[in-house]
């Protein structure tokens, strides 16, 4: 029975050292030429045929006299990924076998190198940055070979002189800096192997550190009505050392950004020509020309509207009318406008006269220059339904007496308007006049704009000198406050007289 158990044994032992002969393993890399790194990770390949569970990896450094297990019992899955080892050597080989007694095997067809190097790249800062004073900054870098621990300094003049960041830490990649409270346009990094100081690597080129930086936009910043064509002043305020801005506009709720001005002086303004782009989805936005981190914009939309505006032409400012004369106010409007409220000063402003206080915008009023001799005259056209809305005369103007020149025969009279007054009136109002002689006599009070409004006095007169009053509350038209005309046309002479009614 013991003989039977010793032959199966012996049986099975044959056919598994049968299969191993059998099968067959290829290397494919390193299999011949190159160099490796010590420390880089290096994928070991292979193929198989036949049934091969698992496999043992060697290497030799002195061309096969002797050899190292890198791994054992490493599945059959055609790949290991190998950690090169720290040593140097012309005459490396990697053999990978069946770990089966009698298994079949492969050996690199001709040797590689392995070389001791060791190589630090810095990655961030690495040049053109800007960090700033206060805040936590990612220093990064990447290591080839091997490189237990680093040294991290920074220089803030350019690399004369280096200041420490940290000593003696593990080569881990990266490390969080704390930016110190020292501004410099030529800042530098520096990474060292703690053991080769030759190992290092620094910023390619300079980075900067700034004061803590802000921009707060305050106009428009939302909610604003900015008409098409205007004039707008564009606000900000910034905190830190901020030298030049950018600005932009978007139309349609940050979709599209186009630029105001590339590159305009921190000085918190910018005079902007609104554009003729009617929007009520927009928004500014001012930027820091050197770091697109620090910027703000509108809180919320505003609107870019049709231009209204209203602009006087004629009296504008060194015009001179005579009392009495007809003359017109003209004016332009931009926009929609029906109405408009057009008013006189006397006195540059001070105080001003309502010559109609609602007529249709038809851009120009005729009226009778009143009987204000003086030469700080202006005029006022405003929007009847929109106060905010209107124009004066650029200047002023001046108002005074007409020449006039009766031609008379020898010995002649002529008839004459004394007076009328108070001026200004409340209800109660007085004038006299003088007929040379006998004939028609027609008194009427205008508008500025000669429409006849009352008929004061109307008929014959003999010669004489005439005495008149009227209580305006009682005529038979309604005499609102404002300014008229009273024309009066005495046989063949015509006379004007303004007159203004207060309440």
């Amino acid at each position: 029975m013991k003989s039977r158990w010793t032959i199966l044994t012996l049986l099975i032992i044959s056919m598994g050292a049968l299969a191993s002969l059998q099968a067959k393993i290829t290397l494919l890399s390193p299999n011949g030429g190159g160099t490796l790194v010590s420390g880089a990770p290096k994928d070991i390949t292979w193929t198989t045929e036949g049934v091969i569970i698992s496999l043992k990896i060697e290497l030799t450094i002195d061309n096969g006299n002797s050899w190292s297990t890198i791994a054992s019992e490493v599945p059959n899955n055609g790949s290991y990924t190998w950690t090169v080892p720290e040593l140097d050597s012309k005459l490396c080989k990697i053999r990978i076998r069946d770990d089966r007694p009698m298994g079949s095997s492969d050996t690199s067809d001709s040797t590689f190198t392995i070389l001791s190097y060791k190589k630090l790249t810095l990655t961030a800062p690495n040049g053109g940055e800007i960090f700033y004073t206060g805040t936590n900054r990612t220093i990064t870098w990447s290591t080839l070979g091997i490189v237990d621990s680093v040294d991290l300094s920074w220089s803030p003049n350019g690399g004369t002189s280096w200041i420490a960041i940290a000593q003696r830490i593990a080569n881990s990649g990266s490390f969080i800096w704390a930016i110190p409270d020292t501004t410099s346009d030529s800042c530098l990094v520096v990474v060292r192997d703690i053991k080769s100081n030759g190992i290092a690597d620094t910023c390619n080129s300079y980075f900067r550190i700034r004061k803590a930086s802000s921009l707060t936009l305050t106009a428009p910043n939302g909610g604003d009505s900015l008409s098409a064509q205007s004039n707008y002043d564009i606000l900000w305020s910034s905190t830190g050392s901020i030298d030049s801005v950018r600005i932009d506009i978007t139309l349609n709720n940050g979709t599209l950004w186009q630029s105001i001005v590339q590159s305009t002086p921190n000085t918190g303004s910018f005079a902007w020509l609104v554009p003729d782009t009617l929007s009520d989805s927009c928004k500014v936005r001012v930027v820091d020309l050197l770091d697109t981190n620090i910027v703000d914009l509108s809180d919320s939309l505003f609107t870019i509207a049709e231009l209204i505006k209203l602009k006087i032409t004629h009296p504008n400012g060194g015009e001179t009318l005579k009392i009495g004369t007809k003359d017109t106010i003209t004016w332009n409007t931009f926009g929609t406008i029906d109405s408009v409220k057009i008013q006189f000063s006397k006195d540059n402003g001070a105080t001003w006269i309502t010559f109609t206080s609602k007529t249709v915008n038809t851009g120009l009023f005729e009226f009778y220059v009143p009987a204000e001799d003086t030469t700080t005259c202006r005029i006022k056209v405003q929007s009847a339904t929109d106060t905010s809305l209107y124009d004066i005369s650029d200047s002023v103007f001046s108002i005074v007496k007409p020449n006039i020149s009766i031609q008379t025969k020898p010995g002649y009279k002529a008839n004459s308007f004394l007076a009328i007054g108070p001026n200004p009136v409340g209800s109660q109002v007085q004038a006299s006049f003088r007929m040379e002689k006998p004939g028609p006599v027609d008194i009427a009070l205008y508008s500025l704009r000669g429409q006849r409004i009352t008929t004061l006095l109307q008929g014959s007169k003999a010669k004489g000198v005439y005495r008149l009053s009227w209580n305006l509350d009682k005529l038979i038209h309604t005499i609102s406050p404002g300014t008229y005309v009273v024309v009066a046309k005495l046989d063949t002479f015509t006379f004007r007289k303004s007159i203004t009614r207060i309440d």
